[in-house]
């Protein structure tokens, strides 16, 4: 695998022996997913193709792809307390995360049930928000043991201040923003965010462009100290650049698993695989295609996790 040149490996090398890749605080969710022919309306009934329980949540699911890759990964959330919260800490630690600062006390995650139509991939969600407490700063957190924060604009009370701690500390700081999650609020965290890959939707709302290339030079604007910008368009691939030009844009195109049987968590896996990618030395187009083909890999299983654990 080719190295990185630049601006962005020379700040990824200067935290090389650290003891943490990837700290992530986000909200971790439980999630009940089915396979059905149809989606059930006006009190009917269907039948299950197939049932999986796992664990989501954006940050976290990124996590659990950069571990299963090999990256020393930590999550920060407030689980609450019960059996929900037992099994959200159990899946993540199954998949290599560190659950230590996964932070027990009053309520309990959030859950989804999420049918999945069988023919198309396509999706109904019912959500149940859970506490939505805030998790307080670790008290054992060294920021200058860590490499990369990855955020997505939950949690607000916490990450604005451990952004502030965490570039002090020479750590890069990584936004995942989801489609449709554009707010003018999330303008302060861009400034101050190293690393930006966001959804076709969010860049539009965003910026007002709906090309990926122009759009991409818009978000320049929104996060100057970015040395990678990036957007996820789906099916289309994504589109990457560092803002001297030393790599970019490329365009990444999607890898198709062959047929597609649930996209849940395919941003997620994205963003997980590229820091991993990129934390491990890969180039920036590299760390792009490894991306891309996990994400492709996990829509041709159930879940947001369902192919984290393939080869």
């Amino acid at each position: 695998m080719a190295t990185m040149s630049g601006l962005l490996e020379q700040a990824l090398a200067r935290s090389r022996g650290r003891d943490l890749d990837l700290v992530g605080i986000g909200a971790c969710t439980w999630d009940t997913l089915l396979i059905v022919p149809e989606f059930v309306q006006g009190g009917g009934v269907e039948r299950a193709e197939s049932m999986v329980q796992q664990g989501g949540g954006p940050v976290a699911t990124a996590l659990c792809q950069a571990a299963r890759l090999g990256c020393r990964c930590a999550m920060i959330d407030h689980l609450g307390s019960g059996p929900v919260a037992d099994l959200v800490a159990g899946d993540m630690a199954a998949h290599g995360v560190d659950t230590r600062w996964l932070q027990r006390g009053e309520g309990e995650p959030a859950r989804a049930m999420i049918q999945v139509r069988q023919r198309d991939g396509e999706r109904a969600i019912v959500f149940a928000p859970g506490s939505d407490r805030e998790p307080q700063r670790p008290p054992g957190l060294d920021w200058n043991q860590v490499r990369v924060l990855h955020v997505n604009g939950r949690h607000e009370g916490l990450v604005l201040g451990a952004i502030s701690e965490a570039r002090a500390a020479g750590v890069l700081v990584s936004f995942d923003g989801g489609a449709g999650r554009w707010r003018p609020g999330l303008a302060p965290w861009l400034r101050q965010t190293d690393l930006l890959v966001v959804a076709a939707g969010f860049a539009a709302e965003a910026t007002g462009e709906h090309d990926p290339e122009r759009a991409l030079a818009a978000l320049r604007d929104l996060a100057p100290p970015a040395l990678l910008l990036g957007i996820t368009c789906g099916a289309d691939g994504s589109w990457l650049v560092t803002p001297n030009g030393e790599s970019g844009p490329v365009h990444v195109p999607a890898w198709s698993p062959g047929r597609v049987i649930d996209t849940t968590g395919a941003g997620d896996v994205y963003h997980g695989a590229l820091l991993g990618g990129l934390l491990q030395g890969g180039a920036v187009a590299d760390a792009g295609q490894l991306a891309a083909r996990r994400a492709g890999l996990n829509c041709g299983h159930l879940g947001g996790r369902g192919g984290l654990a393939l080869p």
